[in-house]
């Protein structure tokens, strides 16, 4: 009765060993978090959009953009970036990212994240927000927020994901 158990304990050993190294490298490298190396104060304006025209509208992008020098905010001359010239970031060796996000109530808490998107060959920059929604229940007013951070230089050509989630307090 041993003599058949010790090569069915070996079958099975070796078959969920198989199985965990397959789910292992499945799951292995998908998002990598990577080291943020500078955090800067978040930037948040209430508007209502019932006070504004569509034109005033566009004035609130919901986007986000990474820049690797300071001749980048050119580009961005519709975005409230300017006053990060003065943060003093080192664009030789990093890049800064941005991300605007619209907010149906008061910000209480946030975390962003930058990691390396292995299977889409990108990189991700994920901002999860803790709200309460407005005392008087408006649908019309939201908070502009603008997070960002600086992060190790990367090339203009990578890609970058830009993600929110938004969790409303009780």
């Amino acid at each position: 009765n041993t003599m058949i158990m010790k090569p069915l304990y070996a079958i099975l050993f070796a078959m969920m060993a198989l199985l965990c190294s397959c789910q292992k490298s499945g799951d292995e490298g998908v998002s990598v978090p990577i080291h943020v190396t500078q955090s800067i104060d978040a930037k948040s304006e209430v508007i209502d959009t019932d006070d504004l025209s569509s034109e005033q509208i566009k004035e609130y992008p919901v986007k986000g953009v990474f820049l690797n020098s300071i001749d980048d905010f050119y580009y961005y001359p519709e975005l409230d970036i300017a006053d990060l010239k003065t943060k003093g970031i080192d664009f030789v060796n990093n890049t800064l990212v941005v991300n605007f996000i619209l907010v149906p109530g008061e910000v209480k808490s946030r975390n962003c994240t930058w990691a390396l998107n292995s299977s889409e060959k990108c990189y991700d920059f994920n901002t999860t927000i803790d709200y309460a929604p407005w005392p008087d229940g408006s649908k019309t007013r939201f908070t502009y927020y603008r997070v960002a951070i600086v992060v190790k230089k990367i090339s203009a050509e990578t890609s970058v994901h830009y993600w929110q989630s938004l969790h409303q307090l009780d």
